[in-house]
């Protein structure tokens, strides 16, 4: 599932409620501003004295301040969870134990963090437990998709505080938007899915690990298209995962550059500069290596280099192409100038799934 900090959790809690408050016009542009800049004041001496040539005002934005954490409020029991905070647009709910906060198959309208506490992700068809997350998690962020459904159930463990934080308005500004944004956050989604698969796949004993999307595309540009425009027409999308569809939408893209690798090719690592690009497997198959021990081959669906261009970060893997491989390229620069350009909410989601996706990363590289 990844794990994010508390204190990164309370900034986000204050920047999204703001900023939803701002979208509905409950609170001013000048509250935000002045907001964003008591975050970023504690990171200014750092940010001078280590100039960057890559445009740095979201930079700025990505890294977290720190906040103090707040002590868990104990529920009475209820029948329903218990919102402790009612005056702002995101909610802070409180479940009891055992209490269910969303059953697979329901309508993915939030996105959810886990303020404290632990929850029980479950397939309730065979009622077996697929993780335990706690404090400072994030889930669910396949709200940000139209369509986009509840893969699981969830229930909770312990007493929890957890921050429901609606994306409809952010969904309303991605679908407005006419450039690079949706398929960054698009794609930051799908390789926080590949960071989280792939992690719980490094605990096996098998030598090489296999990720994928989907084995083959043979669809064209257009025909991707036309399925999709039907599905929205139709509500039905085919029982896809969040991250097929999320391939598919990337798949229509014409907002990104393609590129091929040749079979042989070792493209990145460590030791090369960062291209300036994060990359999106469409074709063909590469073999990933990161620390010393753990190898992956990854196929079409693989997102690699995105969060740590966005974070100004080195890709700590070393890739080369296990046969002919077609990739999408989305251009750090300007997935940059258009988040600079954003709303907070969408800011702060871009922000800790990035941090969420290094921290993963990091841990791959102990192993």
């Amino acid at each position: 599932m990844g794990f994010v900090n508390s204190a990164l959790a309370r900034q986000l809690e204050k920047e999204l409620t703001l900023a939803m408050d701002v979208i509905n016009q409950n609170a001013s542009l000048e509250d935000l501003i002045k907001l964003q800049n008591q975050h970023q004041k504690g990171h200014k001496d750092f940010h001078s004295a280590q100039p960057s040539s890559r445009p740095h005002a979201v930079i700025n934005d990505l890294h977290p301040a720190k906040s103090v954490s707040q002590p868990i409020i104990k529920p009475e029991k209820t029948t329903s969870p218990a919102k402790a905070n009612t005056d702002s647009a995101g909610n802070t709910l409180l479940f009891e134990i055992g209490q269910v906060l969303f059953e697979k198959g329901d309508d993915a309208d939030s996105l959810m963090i886990i303020m404290d506490g632990e929850v029980i992700i479950y397939d309730p068809e065979t009622n077996k437990e697929i993780a335990t997350i706690g404090k400072g998690v994030s889930f669910g962020e396949q709200a940000l998709l139209q369509g986009g459904m509840r893969s699981a159930s969830a229930r909770a463990k312990t007493l929890v505080t957890c921050l429901q934080i609606p994306t409809e308005p952010l969904r309303q500004i991605l679908k407005a938007d006419s450039g690079i944004l949706t398929c960054t956050i698009e794609a930051l989604l799908l390789q926080l899915n590949m960071t989280n698969q792939i992690s719980r796949l490094s605990d096996s004993s098998q030598a090489i690990q296999t990720y994928e999307v989907m084995k083959k595309n043979d669809m064209s540009t257009l025909q991707v298209q036309k399925m999709l425009d039907e599905m929205k027409v139709s509500e039905n999308y085919k029982d896809l995962k969040s991250q097929e569809y999320i391939f598919y939408s990337l798949l229509a893209s014409d907002k990104m550059v393609t590129t091929f690798q040749q079979a042989g090719n070792v493209f990145a690592s460590p030791d090369i500069e960062h291209s300036g690009a994060g990359i999106i497997l469409i074709d063909g198959h590469i073999e990933a290596r990161i620390g010393k021990n753990k190898i992956f081959h990854l196929g079409p669906g693989s997102v690699l280099g995105l969060a740590e261009g966005l974070k100004d970060e080195p890709c700590p893997w070393t890739l080369k192409a296990l046969d002919h491989v077609t990739m999408l390229n989305v251009s750090i620069s300007k997935a940059l100038r258009a988040l600079s350009h954003a709303n907070s909410g969408i800011r702060g989601i871009v922000r800790y799934t990035s941090d969420r996706i290094i921290k993963l990363q990091d841990t791959l590289e102990i192993l």
